[in-house]
């Protein structure tokens, strides 16, 4: 399993190879790929090649089969099914606007305690979070977005690992604390921005 940064690395690499081939290309060079994720095209060379990907000289790699490698390298061919808990601003963007994930993210299901926000008859439906139990374990739920607010986040995060939940993607403005077999990414839009204006030397 290569390291955390790595996979970022990879990710972003599939990112751009399926833009790449939207815009028609069929092979692309290591040299493309580092312009696109912000890499050196060595990097890109070492990284495909500890993957024992080799590229043609004079044409490159080809983009399918790079796809198709990084696909099989994360496991999965089709769709990876998540839930989201919290249906407010963040959460409702999620699940109104699908087709902003990537085609191999499938949103199964919403969560809320809100009965004004429970609608089982959405095309993504929502749920009370009453029910979350039951729904993971019965549709084999690893993955959970969790965007509800910061007084009620890590109850939240204590029931979906209960549940069997073991990887967390948290929206909510606290550091969430879980046991060492669950992985938790935290988003700070705050500090994220901060990043931006430091980064772009904004002053």
């Amino acid at each position: 399993m290569v390291s955390r940064h790595i996979s970022k690395r990879l990710l972003n690499y599939r990112s751009a190879l399926v833009q790449l081939k939207k815009m028609g290309f069929d092979y692309v060079f290591s040299k493309t790929i580092g312009e696109e994720t912000g890499v050196s095209s060595d990097v890109v060379r070492k990284d495909f090649s500890n993957m024992e990907i080799r590229g043609k000289r004079k044409v490159g790699y080809k983009v399918d089969d790079l796809i198709t490698k990084l696909d099989e390298m994360f496991g999965k061919t089709c769709c990876f099914e998540i839930i989201v808990v919290g249906i407010g601003n963040i959460g409702k963007a999620l699940t109104k606007y699908e087709n902003y994930l990537s085609d191999r993210i499938k949103i199964k299901a919403g969560f809320d305690i809100n009965p004004s926000r429970i609608n089982v008859d959405n095309k993504i439906p929502i749920l009370h979070f009453d029910e979350v139990e039951t729904f993971v374990k019965e549709n084999d739920i690893k993955v959970a977005v969790v965007t509800v607010p910061e007084i009620s986040a890590q109850l939240v995060c204590n029931k979906l690992v209960e549940c069997g939940i073991k990887g967390i993607l948290n929206f909510a403005p606290v550091m969430l604390k879980v046991p060492d077999d669950v992985f938790v990414k935290n988003i700070s839009f705050a500090d994220e921005i901060t990043r931006v204006f430091y980064h772009a030397k904004v002053n």
